[in-house]
């Protein structure tokens, strides 16, 4: 971004000091973001098939949130707030890849995502049998699909998913989805690059046990299953969570958003770690009692960005106010 910034404010500058044309300008940034939309999409496919664009792409109806199928979703989401699911949308139509995000409907799936790679990972296996508890894991209640879902997953058990609304897009209930978030009964350590094959071996223990690469604070090692711990989303918006756990013992709460650099977290108001959990995703350690946890994203990448475009604004504006002033001092001097 920076190499980007700095190209087009030197084409900036260029076209003042040499008087060249707005036309040539206007060519030579937009073969810039040409050149930068190529370099950051490379060898990315978009579609695999050969289906006429009205099949794949999906109906107008999908662009907007007042679509029956969407206020369902939506109305879905408010009934159950402040707890939250995930869609799926499975072959669905790249409108139900996209349109989520501007809906405000939280799917797992997105057209080109700059995911992390360990996501990638957990969503290739979870995607990759709907009816293995790596998928139920991934907090996803509802699957979105134009076919029956046993002609587009022959073979496997699909015994947790009911048809929850029929017609040209069939809506799927995933009966054994696992909530947002969630108290281990038992914990594992296992080196990173073997976690995937760890929750493939045991995908039967994945819903009361938790593997993690790190110990918690203290070298502490796992023990005895602990019972009866719960947790409840009191708040949740994209960059703030809020949980309250209920720990009959010291052990994980897990919250099934992905890990990622600048979420932290607090623990009744005291810095707590942030781990990777479950190959992708957040897990902190709490004492026995009762805890109200606080996520929180802080990027300084986001807030350089913020800095750099602003800046990189001024700039732009200040070249282009300054420009016809250097012009008007230029001319009477060739005079």
């Amino acid at each position: 971004a920076i190499l980007i910034v700095a190209v087009a404010y030197g084409l900036v500058r260029t076209r003042v000091s040499l008087r060249l044309p707005a036309t040539i300008l206007a060519a030579l940034l937009v073969l810039i973001v040409a050149i930068d939309l190529r370099a950051g999409n490379a060898n990315k496919v978009y579609a695999g098939n050969a289906a006429r664009p009205d099949r794949y792409i999906g109906p107008d109806w999908a662009a907007a949130a007042t679509d029956p199928y969407v206020r369902q979703l939506l109305e879905l989401q408010r009934q159950v707030a402040p707890d939250q699911f995930r869609i799926y949308p499975d072959q669905a139509g790249s409108q139900w890849i996209n349109g989520p995000l501007v809906w405000g409907v939280q799917s797992i799936d997105g057209y080109s995502v700059l995911w992390p790679r360990e996501y990638q990972e957990l969503f290739e296996l979870g995607t990759g049998n709907l009816g293995s508890p790596v998928f139920d894991l991934m907090n996803v209640r509802y699957v979105m699909t134009t076919r029956p879902l046993d002609e587009l997953h022959p073979g496997f058990d699909l015994s947790g998913f009911r048809l929850f609304q029929d017609g040209w897009m069939k809506v799927y209930e995933n009966t054994d989805a696992m909530p947002r978030a969630w108290v281990a009964r038992q914990w594992v350590l296992r080196p990173a690059d073997t976690t995937l094959a760890w929750m493939t071996e045991n995908s039967g223990s994945l819903r009361d046990t938790v593997v993690v690469s790190d110990p918690p604070a203290g070298g502490i090692a796992p023990g005895a299953p602990v019972e009866g711990g719960q947790a409840r989303i009191v708040s949740y918006t994209n960059d703030r969570v809020v949980v309250h756990a209920s720990m009959p013992a010291d052990g994980y709460l897990i919250l099934a958003d992905t890990y990622y650099p600048g979420w932290t977290a607090t623990v009744d108001g005291r810095p707590a770690r942030v781990q990777r959990a479950d190959h992708a995703l957040r897990a902190v350690w709490l004492p026995a009692g009762e805890h109200d946890v606080v996520f929180t994203y802080r990027s300084t990448m986001r807030a350089l960005g913020t800095i750099l475009t602003i800046m990189s604004g001024l700039a732009i504006v200040g070249l282009a106010v300054a420009s016809p002033l250097l012009r008007r001092r230029r001319a009477p001097q060739r005079a």
